[in-house]
């Protein structure tokens, strides 16, 4: 079993350790690339990125392994007839061999080529295991036996290019495993080649030490030759004229979607230089992602501090508020400029991008009016303060009953003096503001116009 370290991480070291020993353990290989296992099977062993012989013996009549369904012998010919014949929406994709087994023999991907490019180059690695007799007293039995051990042997082998031509092509990566193999389908289209690649364990399963013709730890990856970026967007679903899917497309217009994956994730090496374009793909059996960190920006003049907000007089909370409005309409005034500037991004979405300066418009003057509110409806002011009261006090009680379950009580009173403790966060108080007249109305249109309810479990931020 992997440890961790005892030297002192930063919670992001600590947590990019973790999973490193939780992927060790659950993929392989703990122990290092040549390590030996001493257990019954690898199978047992190592669950993830795994791919089984093609040809698997049943274990419902020995004692080898646990027993196990058969899987049936498909033609790798049905994956790949209609690898890169998918239309425009994407359909038709190639699948792998899971119609009568949980147990995988291939993996793969699918992708495009620019269509200036001429070759592909595909890299392969994956961990075989054989099984021999240990030596060494740790695998010496009581009766002076050696115990038998499987040892790790990896492969990693990066094949010759592969030219950009219609047609299908096959590759060995290892000659000792002559069996497994990489076979692809190339095809030509108007945005490019379109590629389907797939690593095949094409081996027959033996009566006995059925691990030896499994593959562990499988990686399987594509680039240029040269390291050029060339890898461009897959098609996808035509966004036609729905307002909100042009809206979609428009804010992740640089999101682009490189590979699909065939029984496993991928992972793009996009071009720093251009994010429509990436340098290589990967698989990824256990695929992770990294969200950028949000740090909430203050305007200067803001009061963000609920206690403070508890206690503004009557007709002052414009000048603790107003600042908010006053830095999103800056904001907004930028976008609108950039919507307008002939060599933005934004040009092919000229109609949704001024469609959300408007909306962020309508924001504003919703945000606004809900202050003005404030300034003139003494219940509602009344009301706003003791909001604030309330979400301080449980903020700082929340801290304090906190800090007891983790056995160092903190004195309340220290927890008060921090304005930190009980301040909103910018987009909290915006959304209360612009919510504040359609609550106070009950005429009001803001009432009547229909809502879609979202659902997400817990860490999302509902609260």
């Amino acid at each position: 079993m992997t440890t961790l370290t005892t030297d002192r991480l930063s919670s992001t070291g600590l947590r990019a350790e973790l999973l490193d020993i939780v992927l060790a353990d659950l993929r392989g290989p703990a122990a290092g690339e040549r390590e030996i296992l001493d257990e019954r099977s690898v199978s047992d062993r190592y669950i993830l990125g795994r791919l089984a012989p093609r040809r698997q013996r049943s274990r419902s009549d020995d004692g080898d392994g646990a027993a196990e369904e058969v899987i049936t012998e498909d033609d790798l010919d049905g994956e790949l007839a209609t690898a890169g014949v998918d239309g425009e929406d994407g359909s038709g994709e190639p699948e792998t061999n899971l119609a009568h087994t949980m147990q995988p023999n291939s993996l793969g991907m699918s992708f495009v080529c620019a269509a200036d490019a001429d070759a592909l180059q595909v890299s392969v690695a994956w961990g075989r295991y054989r099984r021999e007799v240990g030596k060494g007293e740790e695998y010496t039995t009581a009766k002076g036996a050696q115990r038998r051990i499987w040892q790790r042997e990896p492969t990693a082998v990066t094949l010759p290019p592969v030219p950009l031509t219609e047609g299908r092509f096959t590759q060995v990566p290892d000659p000792e495993q002559a069996e497994v193999t990489v076979d692809g389908l190339i095809r030509r289209r108007n945005d490019g080649w379109h590629v389907t690649v797939f690593l095949v364990n094409g081996q027959t399963e033996p009566k006995q030490n059925r691990d030896t013709a499994w593959i562990f730890q499988v990686e399987l990856a594509v680039e240029s030759p040269t390291g050029a970026p060339i890898f461009s967007r897959r098609p996808t679903n035509a966004v036609g004229d729905d307002p909100e899917m042009q809206g979609m497309a428009m804010r992740y217009r640089n999101t682009v979607e490189f590979a699909v994956g065939h029984g496993v994730a991928v992972h793009a090496d996009v071009d720093p230089e251009n994010p429509h374009r990436a340098h290589r793909i990967v698989t990824a059996t256990a695929p992770s992602y990294d969200v950028p960190q949000t740090l909430p920006y203050v305007p200067p003049g803001l009061e963000t501090d609920m206690r403070v907000l508890a206690g503004v007089a009557d007709g002052d909370f414009g000048a603790a508020l107003l600042p908010l409005v006053d830095a999103y309409d800056a904001w907004i005034d930028g976008l609108a400029e950039r919507v307008t500037t002939s060599d933005s991004d934004l040009i092919d979405y000229a109609a949704s991008a001024q469609r959300a300066v408007e909306q962020c418009r309508e924001t504003s003057a919703r945000i606004r009016a809900g202050i003005e509110l404030l300034d003139r409806d003494r219940m509602a002011a009344a009301a706003f303060r003791f909001a604030n009261r309330a979400m301080a006090d449980q903020r700082v009680r929340s801290l304090y009953a906190e800090s007891v379950r983790r056995g160092d009580p903190r004195d309340l009173t220290e927890l008060e003096a921090s304005p930190g403790n009980h301040s909103w966060r910018t987009f909290q108080l915006a959304f209360i503001l612009l919510n504040l007249v359609g609550l106070t109305d009950l005429t009001h249109p803001e009432r009547s116009e229909l809502a879609d309810l979202l659902w997400f479990p817990t860490g999302g931020g509902k609260t």
